[in-house]
């Protein structure tokens, strides 16, 4: 049984050990042994306890420097089927039994012990992904597609008795439904347990290192939220650990991006500039950064919410408030990236269905007339799990419901969400000129009368998509509307048509410009 006593972090630190402070601190193996290793400054004596000895005393470490790093060396043997331990940290104070902030493996909640464990040696399979990455990246990230799947896993997919899938189990289900939505990246918001450890609810860091690698031979990326811990006080080392496990994860897990989590613009650069520097082509996100702070993407949860509290508004209101979804360019850049995120349908929000306005047929109708919306603007995107299917309920840590599928409007939501994914991707003119000014030119992008809005996305060599969204319930059945070039025009995706649960309302063959650059649908 674990020792269960007062837990007590010690200090966090890289000032001295520099960035990789996890290559040395913690528990590690060597040869025969192995090596721990704890900075605890204000300590008279450190005992390394755990199964190992029953949690005794007979441990001592030693101190080995003036900054305050204890260590000891023991037998590899003797951990064997003893794995957890903690340190026994003696102060003037008296005694606290602390968790190694550095443990590459912990015991699942609420038990709070380290494990000893090996993180070196997982086969990886993903160099061709990796070179891919770098190649794609060193060109211009912003020119690339980026449609990033949000997933919890103790609530994506569970067992019939309650139970979450663990990371061997999501291989199977998870990976192979990723691709089938046409998204680029995945999200895994709670994959992450400590600062160097991941989730133990899902099992072992190597299991979840096979997870990632299968993400990467199916040609999806891996991305992780880390959030700054530590009160104002202790501001500069709660930094210091959020870059050093950002680094951690970038070398030993091969995540694709980083989501710098409760953040400020102060330490944007100091993340930027360092994973600029050592893994150039691992993506940043982080709220509100600007583009001289260094990080790759700025997330946009102001202009999430404005356009989430427009298509909850009744069709009769919308014209005062059709500023929200006709913003200039500048402020939809390709730097950007749209969050329907899962704090936006949680805590009494709503689900992203159940925002629309509407009876339940337009509820559906405005959700695919968003997500096409969303798909087209010069930025990139993020939604959560069971949005995609059109759950009514909002997300309280329950499974997603996915017997909603056996019911056809449901169904046919989730296929068109997967078709709009595939459509993206095999569209360069939707996000290689998302970071520039000519990728994106409104057409008709004031009438609020009718709540229509229009714009064309257009490709480096000229060719372009125009998109007509109409956000009102009415429909127009011979609207007059302009273009940018003469010829003939043909619809290639209508969100209304029966196959994703529209009405069938939809435009076939070519439609001609008139002399006044105009077509009528």
């Amino acid at each position: 049984m674990e020792k269960k006593e007062d837990i007590t972090a010690p200090l966090l630190f890289c000032e001295v050990l520099g960035e990789r402070s996890y290559r040395y601190m913690g528990a590690h193996r060597k040869d025969e042994s192995v090596i721990f290793r704890a900075k605890v400054p204000n300590a008279e004596q450190v005992f390394l306890v755990g199964d190992v000895n029953a949690w005794g005393e007979d441990l001592p470490m030693e101190k080995v420097d003036q900054s305050g790093i204890w260590e000891i060396r023991t037998d590899s043997a003797l951990f064997e089927g003893r794995e957890l331990y903690k340190y026994k940290v003696r102060t003037c104070e008296g005694d606290v039994y602390v968790t190694d902030p550095y443990a590459f493996c912990m015991r699942k909640p609420p038990e709070t012990a380290g494990a000893v464990y090996d993180i070196d040696g997982y086969g990886w399979r993903d160099s061709g992904f990796l070179k891919r990455r770098r190649e794609r990246e060193g060109t211009n990230p912003y020119e690339q597609p980026l449609n990033i799947y949000e997933v919890c896993l103790g609530s994506w997919m569970r067992h019939a008795n309650g139970s979450p899938l663990g990371y061997r189990e999501l291989i199977f289900e998870l990976v192979p439904y990723v691709k089938q939505m046409g998204y680029t990246h995945v999200m895994l918001t709670d994959a992450v347990g400590g600062s160097f450890s991941p989730n133990p609810c899902y099992g072992q860091p190597k299991e979840l290192m096979a997870l990632i690698d299968t993400f990467h031979e199916a040609g999806i990326g891996v991305m992780i939220p880390l959030t700054l811990k530590g009160a104002d006080a202790d501001q500069s080392a709660a930094e210091c650990l959020l870059i050093t496990s950002a680094l951690f994860w970038a070398e030993y897990y091969h995540v694709d991006g980083i989501l710098a989590d409760g953040t400020c613009r102060a330490f944007y650069k100091k993340l930027g500039a360092c994973m600029k520097k050592e893994y150039p082509d691992v993506l940043t996100v982080a709220e509100g950064a600007a583009r001289e702070d260094g990080i790759t993407y700025a997330w946009n949860r102001e202009w999430s919410e404005d356009i989430l509290s427009y298509v909850s508004l009744d069709a009769g209101f919308r014209r005062y408030h059709h500023g929200k979804i006709s913003r200039p360019w500048e402020d939809m850049d390709g730097r950007t990236i749209l969050p329907i995120s899962h704090d936006m349908v949680t805590c009494g929000k709503k689900s992203f269905l159940g925002k629309m306005f509407g009876e339940y047929k337009h509820k559906f109708a405005q959700a695919r007339a968003l997500m096409v919306y969303i798909m087209t603007q010069p930025c990139k995107k993020l939604m959560f799990m069971g949005g995609e299917i059109g759950q009514f309920r909002e997300w309280d840590g329950n499974a997603v419901e996915w017997f909603l599928t056996e019911y056809e409007a449901h169904a046919a939501l989730q296929r068109f969400v997967s078709e709009l994914g595939h459509f993206y991707l095999e569209n360069p003119s939707l996000y290689e000129s998302d970071n520039h000014a000519e990728g994106f030119v409104p057409v008709e992008s004031d009438d609020c009368e009718r709540s229509v809005l229009s714009y064309c996305r257009v490709e480096k060599d000229g060719d372009e998509f125009l998109a007509v969204i109409n956000f009102s319930p009415v429909c127009y059945r011979d609207f007059e509307q302009k273009v940018r070039l003469p010829g003939a025009y043909r619809e290639v995706l209508n969100s209304d048509a029966c196959a994703y649960g529209g009405e069938g309302t939809i435009n076939r063959g070519d439609l001609l410009a008139d002399t006044q650059n105009r077509i009528r649908i």
